[in-house]
């Protein structure tokens, strides 16, 4: 399955009535992508590899809600 990794705000604080990010996040799980979501704080270069402390998302069509793994 493919990933994908959205960097942005924290996801509570989405206004998903009309934000691309959740746009490109349904469309993504309609393609079949694996979802993972950090925000730009969560990144980090160690000997010269990029990392980040990433959550899953959970997110459907007709909901108003986005759900993640516990940090």
């Amino acid at each position: 399955m493919p990933k994908l990794l959205i960097i942005s705000d924290p996801i509570d604080k989405f206004n998903i009535n009309g934000d691309t990010t959740y746009l490109l996040m349904l469309t993504a799980k309609d393609l079949g992508y694996e979802i993972y979501n950090c925000q730009p704080k969560e990144l980090f270069l160690e000997n010269n590899n990029s990392y980040a402390s990433v959550r899953t998302l959970e997110i459907n069509h007709g909901t108003n809600l986005i759900h993640s793994t516990p940090d």
